[in-house]
């Protein structure tokens, strides 16, 4: 048994016994699907194994359903088929089984049963189908081709043709238009936002230039981009933005507004006095010189920049003037080193003031603003001083400032959606000497070091420490062009060997060149160089340099070049002096390090997440500031009065600390619900539940404990002015710490939803939309008939509810922010039609807003039900960009 016959006729049937004296055979074939199935060569055994596997080596699963899967079959036993689902018609798959016999039946035999026409005459009947089939398809390729050459067309089509191409003639546009419409895509940016198609066609029925991003409730997929086509606007799809290359941003990439938010960020500017390097005569330590430079804005000083001679103190103030009389209205008094030293401090610089100084400070008697004079010693803040212009008109002293501009630059940061990876190199640099200013912190004359370059040998170690700086850019010199190596070095204090710690490689063209890095040294390290830099040896005042060679002992000398980071090399004194063409510029500024300023606060420095997911943390509240419902008149700032509202953060398992933002919701809970310092969020799980769901499903989510104070205990202020404060408090600190979208979506429920309408109105810049449950809208009416009204009115230290209307949500007349309210037609607590009250006046005044309202439900909604939740996901799910 188990001989194949593949040429029995007329009938042949062979039956395996499936024992040891006739067993099963394993077989292996290669089938391609058609029809949706493959014929067996054999019946395949239903207890032995089965395998089939695509021609790609991806095992396929069996099932028993009448329809498989992409990757599932099923096995015909009785019939010896496999059945696949569509998709993989046509593909080739290896079969693995054990076959149990075969039939063959020639076509001869097979007939129907009402007729006596077998099936062998059919075929016989249509002659050679092969070659008639290979006939018509030649036929049909034939026509396929004089209409794809235009050479045919029905009647019908032509005539329709005919009537559109009159239709488009009739619209044709004038060519200036496309033009307009072209030059507005170049970039995809959308031109404005709007919040519901029918506000889209509202405002321009007539078109538009420029593609438009509309958010609608139509649109459960995101924001969609509109263009007027000439007739109609046409929805084009889902908004997305442009990719961004890595390290492809570079400075040239930037539009002047955010050139002028890098250039006045929150950091320090550049310095102001630019005051000439080489002082040498002493200041008398008990005078006092006032620069005679009116400042005319006010300011904030973050930096002083001193060169003094001694160790001390040295004092700056700051003055005002009537005519020759000085006041003086600040003292700051530094802790001086010796030498070229700067100094973070916070002076508080009045608008039309000037700045004095007194201690050793290095001056010289040639340029600059000149200063006014004062002999009495140290001065006293409060007292009026005289002040004589000097007699040194050009008088210039060794002082300099650098201010904290208006325009904080982490808004860069929290309006911006781009990787620190995207961001180039050089606009890195940029970014950081912007920020803190720059200045030369290394230099070997460099005017003088063109006269020959270093050569391909010498590996020259310049005998002048760097100090404590920052290197952010480096100029240098070429006369020929090439290769230049810069290094960090450790020198023993033998000065016999130095250690390489860091390794630059630049290529040079012929002439002045400006290369951008980022690095800080310590204060022992020094500056090794080879390559194609420009040089003078021997000059007078230039620095002392080590070349780098070993002497062996037959007195061959053995050079060293391209240094490796962390091997060290022997270096010996040349006694002779130098001049660079290399000058290196940065910050000398002890606690500044590489990287740890702009670049941090621009999106690189967020917090990471805590394993649980939960950031737990405080924001200080002055209990007694004054809202319009208080009746608290004596306000003092001071500790006594701060109290630390607890507040929680809970971040989803996909945040990352770079890279795309994660969308941050503001969850403000209800009456009868808190959050303890412990993270403790309450009691209601319904509540607990919707904020899990809202975490899982990507989202950042924050609530605070609302606004406890020590006059009444346990009150939470939902909804009012103090509320709001420390709400936005939290919101600042997460989007400054965490790496979440800067533009909030609000939620509320109950007094909690008062609180997100209130916080909207008063923050409608930074939401994206509000969503509210069963929510508090008109405080005065829906609180004055409930049993708990004197609870609330001594929760919000009020005596009566006349001063509450200033900040009940029914008073907002307009909200351009997309809202939703959801409400219990059954609510006995809150009652919904105050919602649709609101709801109403602002679709009146055309603001986006929506209704939800729930049949029978009561005051459940105010805290999530499943179908608050579900529903709820997808308004947000709107607004995820």
């Amino acid at each position: 048994m188990g001989i194949f016959h593949p040429n029995i006729d007329p009938v042949y049937l062979i039956k395996r016994a499936g024992t040891t004296e006739d067993p099963f055979v394993e077989l292996n074939e290669t089938k391609t699907v058609k029809y949706g199935k493959v014929r067996l060569v054999e019946f395949p055994d239903f207890n032995s194994e089965f395998k089939v596997v695509s021609q790609d080596g991806v095992e396929f699963a069996a099932t028993t359903e009448e329809n498989p899967n992409d990757e599932e079959y099923r096995v015909d036993y009785i019939a010896g088929l496999v059945i696949f689902n569509p998709s993989q018609e046509g593909k080739d798959f290896d079969f693995n089984y054990f076959g149990t016999g075969y039939l063959n039946i020639p076509a001869a035999r097979v007939t129907s049963e009402d007729s006596d026409v077998d099936i062998q005459e059919i075929l016989d009947a249509q002659g050679n189908i092969v070659t008639r089939l290979d006939e018509s398809l030649s036929a049909t390729e034939n026509i396929e081709q004089l209409v794809l050459n235009n050479e045919v067309v029905k009647n019908v089509d032509y005539q329709s043709n005919q009537a559109e191409l009159n239709q488009k003639i009739a619209k044709k546009v004038e060519q200036t238009y496309v033009d307009a419409i072209l030059s507005n895509l170049t970039d995809g940016s959308p031109k404005e936002i709007f919040y519901s198609v029918s506000s889209l066609l509202s405002k321009y029925p007539s078109g538009a230039v420029g593609p438009m991003l509309v958010f609608d409730s139509l649109h459960l997929d995101g924001a969609h981009a509109y263009i007027w086509d000439g007739s109609t606007w046409a929805d084009i799809g889902v908004y997305q933005s442009s990719g961004i290359a890595d390290s492809s941003i570079s400075v040239g990439n930037l539009s002047n507004n955010v050139v002028e938010m890098i250039e006045s960020g929150e950091g320090t500017g550049p310095w102001i006095l630019n005051y000439p390097t080489d002082m040498s005569l002493a200041a008398n330590t008990t005078r006092n010189f006032i620069i005679n430079k009116l400042f005319t804005q006010e300011n904030l000083i973050k930096k002083v920049k001193l060169d003094t001679l001694a160790t001390g103190n040295v004092n700056i103030y700051v003055f005002s003037k009537l005519n020759d009389q000085f006041t003086v209205l600040s003292k700051t008094t530094i802790a001086a080193d010796i030498g070229l030293k700067s100094y973070d401090v916070n002076i508080n610089l009045p608008a039309n003031t000037y700045i004095g100084v007194q201690g050793a400070l290095k001056y010289k008697a040639t340029g600059g603003l000149g200063v006014f004079d004062n002999n009495s010693g140290i001065l006293t803040v409060g007292n009026t001083y005289t002040g004589t212009f000097s007699g040194i008109t050009t008088l210039v002293l060794s002082i300099d400032i650098a201010f904290k501009a208006g325009t904080p630059l982490k808004t860069l940061a929290l309006t911006s959606t781009v990787d620190p990876g995207r961001i180039s190199k050089d606009l890195k640099s940029y970014i950081e000497r912007k920020w803190y200013g720059e200045e030369e912190v290394f230099s070997a004359l460099y005017d003088s070091g063109k006269v020959r370059e270093l050569g391909t040998k010498n590996t020259y170690l310049i005998n002048k420490p760097l100090g404590k700086s920052t290197i952010m850019r480096l100029k240098l010199y070429s006369l020929s062009g090439g290769k230049c190596y810069i290094y960090i070095v450790d020198k023993s204090s033998d000065s016999t060997q130095y250690t390489v710690r860091k390794k630059y490689e630049f290529t040079a063209v012929v002439g002045e060149n400006t290369f951008e890095l980022i690095t800080t040294n310590d204060a022992n390290q020094y500056l090794v160089i080879f390559g194609a830099i420009s040089c003078t040896t021997g000059v007078t005042n230039g620095v002392e340099f080590y070349d780098t060679l070993k002497t062996n002992a037959d007195s061959t000398v053995t050079y060293y070049s391209d240094l490796a980071v962390g091997s060290t090399y022997p270096i010996t004194k040349s006694g002779v002096t130098l001049a660079l063409g290399i000058v290196l510029y940065g910050v000398l500024d002890s606690s500044y390090v590489a990287g740890t300023s702009i670049l941090n606060n621009f999106t690189s420095g967020f917090q990471k997440r805590p394993d649980n997911g939960q950031v737990l943390f405080t924001v200080p509240v002055n209990q007694f500031v004054v809202d319009k419902s208080s009746t608290i008149t004596n306000v003092n700032d001071n500790e006594s009065n701060i109290i630390n509202v607890p507040s929680a953060l809970w971040l989803p398992s996909t945040y990352k600390v770079s890279g795309k933002k994660v969308p941050l919701v503001m969850m403000a809970h209800g009456h009868g619900e808190y959050l303890t310092t412990d993270g403790t969020w309450g009691t209601n799980p319904t509540w607990i539940a919707w904020k899990d769901s809202i975490v899982a499903a990507g989202y950042a989510v924050f609530d605070i404990n609302g606004y406890d104070n020590t006059i009444n205990p346990g009150s939470k202020h939902w909804g009012s002015p103090r509320t709001i404060e420390a709400y936005f408090k939290a919101y600042l600190w997460i989007t400054e710490n965490f790496n979440v979208d800067y533009r909030l979506i609000i939620t509320g429920g109950s007094m909690g939803g008062m609180t997100a309408l209130n916080f909207a109105n008063a923050h409608a810049n930074i939401a994206r939309c509000v969503l509210a449950y069963a929510p508090c809208t008109d405080f005065v009416n829906q609180v004055s008939s409930q049993a708990w009204r004197d609870e609330y009115l001594t929760s919000y230290a009020i005596t009566n509810l006349e001063n509450v209307p200033g900040w009940t949500p029914i008073n907002i007349n307009y909200l351009n922010i997309p809202l939703k309210i959801w409400h219990g037609t059954g609510d006995t607590t809150l009652n919904y039609t105050y919602s649709q009250t609101l709801v109403n006046k602002l679709k009146a005044n055309n603001c986006p807003s929506e209704l939800r309202l729930m049949s029978g439900s009561g005051h459940d909604v105010a805290y999530g039900n499943q179908t608050v939740m579900k529903e709820s996901l997808m308004f947000m799910n709107r607004f995820k960009i």
